[in-house]
C-alpha cells in the first residue's frame, strides 16, 4: 500500500469533515448570518462536502482492502513454498 496516498487521503477527509462540522455549527448557533443566496451556497456546499467525503471513506477503504489481499497473498504463498 501506499502509505502516502492513504495519508493524503486520511488528510482529505479530515479536512472536509472539519469544514463541514464548522459549517453546520456556525449555522447552528447563528455565529454566521446568512441571506438567502448564502444559505444556497451552503447548503450546496455541505452537500458537496458529505459525497466528496463518502468518496474518500470508499477509496481509502479500497486501499486498505488492497493492502490486505496482497498480505494474506504473500503469507498464502510462504505457508505453501
Amino acid at each position: 500500500m501506499k502509505t502516502s496516498t492513504k495519508s493524503n487521503i486520511e488528510k482529505r477527509i479530515d479536512d472536509k469533515q472539519n469544514e463541514f462540522i464548522e459549517r453546520i455549527v456556525n449555522y447552528s448557533n447563528r455565529q454566521t448570518t446568512f441571506d438567502t443566496e448564502d444559505r444556497i451556497y451552503n447548503w450546496k456546499r455541505l452537500k458537496e462536502l458529505q459525497k466528496n467525503i463518502m468518496f474518500d471513506c470508499i477509496s481509502l477503504r479500497e486501499i486498505i482492502l488492497d493492502s490486505t489481499k496482497e498480505k494474506l497473498e504473500q503469507a498464502y504463498k510462504g505457508i505453501n513454498e
